[in-house]
């Protein structure tokens, strides 16, 4: 398929097809597929659009307006400033033509948390094999969880199974870097919004590499993953790091630890180090707007998880800076030649973002309580574990020992 999940393949819309039915077929056969894997509401919607082709004249116009409507996006998408995400051959992404579907929901659900880690374990392979897709991390059930290529797969799945989500509307940076690139680039470019998936990492005792030793912030680990969501307007840019891990100290900003030329001693955070590079990146500072989360979610793991559950949450928020609540202490600190960012806190986001939370939230709104009974184990709350059970058995069943 193209950019939505209602098209169809873009080698499809060829002006013979708009003509002679093509498109008709095609979404009939698209109807077909999905009524045979149980997916009720894109068979739903596949009919309807096949059922507005059938008739002649009324189905060359509907068809000829489709084409248009999915080369211009295409065209919209291809002409964007945002870097693509790397489609290497070497790299097994999930068949974006048809997306594997996990096992419903309900399924799941009988999953303990210790069959998960055992889960995670077996796949470790004695600590050695991975995969392709997949890499060693200190503080994942097993020490493994994916890598930038399996984060990549894993998205570009949502992407798929989100039909009003573009192709690039979820970015994953392999390093701090392609993450300064984006948000330059957002920028510069049009209206629109995005997400990138980024690692981050933290001076403390927990953030150090598998050898033992401390990385510093200009160097690379992906000790933690973190969801940056960005919306560029015509009057400003916002950016707003959704770290699911405010504790420890990660909570809170100090001004004095942010900036990638501090001495090696500066004590730094997970969100401070991506205020870093924030600040080390080329921004209209008038019309830039910067957020950060005291909101705590991860009492355990998963990360990479929540990551990815962030994204999909923002992209179908739009009015998310809105629904958030900020706090009042605004943190300033210095960038390049004496200007200065300011970043807000943010002291509570909509229910789609908590309904990961690993406890359970006091006085929940009755949309986040239906999703928390779901996963409901005592006081905890089994959606994101239960998830990175599911996605890391997606990439296994993908993965290439290498």
């Amino acid at each position: 398929m193209t950019h939505f999940n209602y098209s169809l393949d873009k080698s499809s819309y060829t002006l013979k097809n708009a003509l002679l039915w093509g498109n008709f077929a095609g979404h009939c056969q698209e109807a077909n597929k999905n009524w045979q894997a149980g997916r009720l509401g894109k068979w739903a919607v596949h009919s309807l659009i096949a059922a507005a082709q059938i008739i002649p004249i009324v189905s060359q116009i509907a068809s000829l307006f489709e084409r248009l409507i999915v080369t211009s996006c295409q065209q919209v998408n291809n002409n964007s400033p945002l870097p693509k995400r790397p489609q290497s051959a070497s790299v097994p992404l999930m068949n974006q033509s048809h997306p594997t579907e996990p096992e419903s929901l309900a399924s799941w659900k009988t999953i303990s948390a210790d069959e998960v880690v055992n889960y995670h374990q077996r796949l470790s392979l004695n600590g050695q094999n991975y995969g392709n897709l997949m890499e060693w991390s200190r503080w994942a059930h097993g020490n493994i969880r994916p890598n930038a290529r399996g984060l990549r797969s894993l998205a570009s799945y949502l992407i798929h199974k989100h039909p009003l989500f573009l192709e690039d509307s979820i970015h994953i940076c392999a390093t701090m870097d392609e993450f300064k690139t984006g948000i330059e680039a957002m920028q510069q470019g049009g209206l629109r919004r995005c997400v990138f998936v980024v690692p981050s990492h933290t001076s403390k005792w927990w953030g150090k590499d598998r050898e033992g030793r401390s990385v510093p912030r200009t160097g690379h680990l992906s000790q933690h993953i973190v969801a940056v969501a960005v919306e560029k307007t015509d009057e400003k840019l916002r950016i707003a790091i959704l770290d699911p891990m405010a504790r420890n100290g990660n909570e809170k900003i100090t001004a004095e630890n942010i900036g990638l030329d501090k001495d090696q001693n500066v004590p730094f955070t997970e969100q401070e180090l991506i205020l870093s590079h924030i600040a080390n990146a080329t921004l209209e500072l008038e019309t830039a707007e910067v957020f950060y989360s005291q909101v705590l979610r991860e009492i355990s793991n998963g990360c990479w998880v929540f990551a990815l559950k962030d994204a999909v949450a923002f992209l179908q928020t739009p009015n998310f800076f809105e629904e958030t609540t900020k706090g009042q202490e605004v943190v300033t600190f210095a960038k390049q030649q004496n200007r200065v960012f300011q970043a807000t806190p943010i002291t509570s986001l909509p229910w789609r973002f908590m309904k990961t939370f690993q406890g359970i939230p006091v006085n929940p709104c009755n949309e986040l309580q239906l999703k928390i009974d779901k996963h409901r184990h005592n006081n905890h709350n089994l959606r994101i574990i239960r998830t990175s059970y599911k996605w890391m058995k997606m990439l296994q069943d993908q993965a290439h020992p290498v």
